[in-house]
């Protein structure tokens, strides 16, 4: 975790790379709302949202 005044520096590679990762799957998640509904999708993606987020914390709580 970065210092309190680094936050916003610290912000911007997270931020980054969320974009770029939403840019490059938009595809495969068209594909999978057609297939499965967005109702499925969503939630896939809330999960994998939830537990990488939950891995990150703990993993960063250790430090």
């Amino acid at each position: 975790m970065a210092p309190r005044q680094q936050h916003g520096i610290a912000a911007l590679p997270g931020a980054t790379t969320a974009v770029a990762a939403a840019y490059l799957t938009f595809n495969a998640r068209m594909r999978a709302i057609e297939r499965y509904g967005q109702t499925n999708t969503g939630v896939v993606e809330d999960a994998t949202s939830v537990g990488a987020a939950t891995l990150i914390m703990r993993d960063a709580a250790k430090r």
